[in-house]
């Protein structure tokens, strides 16, 4: 699967830790902006909360995918998902399937 999105590591601004940053190594261009979370009608501690749950997002899909190559890979060493309980293999399938898919989101 690949990126559809900035690739990471994201982190949030040391400034302004309502703002998610991606940072480039390029003289020209050092850190852009990913997410700004600084509405209203937050309190600051979810505008916080917020921009860190973003931030980790990349990590967390990176993990979520090493997980579904371990239960789906080509090798399947643990193809029956007895390591993984079968409602939460499909959790984390339909998660990834959501952070991948062009065009939308899923509960299935």
């Amino acid at each position: 699967m690949s990126a559809q999105h900035t690739p990471g590591p994201w982190f949030t601004d040391p400034h302004d830790a309502t703002k998610v940053l991606k940072q480039f190594r390029s003289p020209k261009v050092r850190n852009e902006t990913i997410a700004v979370t600084n509405r209203t009608w937050m309190t600051e501690r979810e505008k916080i909360g917020n921009a860190r749950l973003i931030a980790a997002a990349p990590e967390m899909l990176a993990a979520l995918q090493a997980v579904l190559a371990e239960i789906d890979g080509p090798d399947r060493p643990h193809s029956t998902d007895s390591w993984l309980p079968s409602h939460l293999a499909h959790q984390v399938r339909v998660t990834v399937a959501n952070a991948t898919r062009p065009g939308g989101w899923s509960n299935a």
